[in-house]
């Protein structure tokens, strides 16, 4: 096991932590985000392209959804 798997479950450990502990979304799509992306950096160097791919898409799109929630929170707490 190589130590850039032992740190992608450690960061998917935290995001599952965080959101059982009441993070907000921007902090768990976040987390979610970095693990994905390490994944597909992972997957790429042992030469599963595939994975890769999928798991660079799926990183990309949990990254979305982190600025939007960073967004979403900015304009909330201006409008109070």
């Amino acid at each position: 096991m190589s130590p850039l798997t032992i740190a992608i479950g450690l960061i998917a450990f935290c995001a599952v932590a965080g959101l059982c502990a009441g993070l907000p979304d921007r902090w768990i799509c976040g987390l979610l985000a970095l693990a994905t992306l390490a994944a597909g950096c992972d997957a790429a160097y042992h030469g599963s392209d595939l994975w890769a791919v999928i798991f660079l898409v799926g990183g990309a799109l949990l990254t979305g959804a982190a600025a939007h929630a960073i967004v979403t929170s900015g304009r909330t707490r201006g409008q109070q």
